[in-house]
């Protein structure tokens, strides 16, 4: 019997255990069990496979940037930061959050995000547009 699992449909903080059974004309040969555990915010992008703790969106930007973490709980602040390491907006966030930061005020460029969580920091890159 074949299963397959929906990684999007996965609980955070769980362990999961799987085994592969290799079946043929000569009988059933069991691999070894081997387990992870996903995380508490274990975001897994569907097309590419890759973990993601948080989306930012649209990049390009021009006007808001949308914040959307899997773990909204856990998000402590938002820094933008041009190619010369200069923060051009620093955002601490509360529980009340809408998920969305106002960045027409930033000039055009190639830009840095850094988003801090009380476990860590994720960094991606923005691109301003007007």
């Amino acid at each position: 019997m074949i299963e397959i699992y929906d990684p999007d449909q996965l609980e955070t903080e769980t362990t999961y255990y799987c085994q592969v059974d290799c079946k043929n004309e000569a009988g059933t040969v069991s691999g070894p069990v081997w387990s992870f555990t996903t995380g508490i915010n274990t975001l897994i992008d569907k097309t590419s496979g890759i973990v993601k703790f948080v989306e930012i969106f649209p990049n390009p930007a021009s006007g808001i940037v949308n914040i959307k973490p899997r773990n909204r709980k856990s998000l402590v602040r938002v820094s933008i930061i041009n190619q010369l390491g200069v923060s051009v907006l620093q955002k601490y966030l509360t529980q009340n959050f809408s998920g969305s930061i106002d960045v027409s005020d930033i000039l055009p460029g190639l830009y840095f995000i850094n988003i801090r969580f009380d476990y860590g920091d994720v960094n991606s890159s923005l691109i301003m547009i007007k």
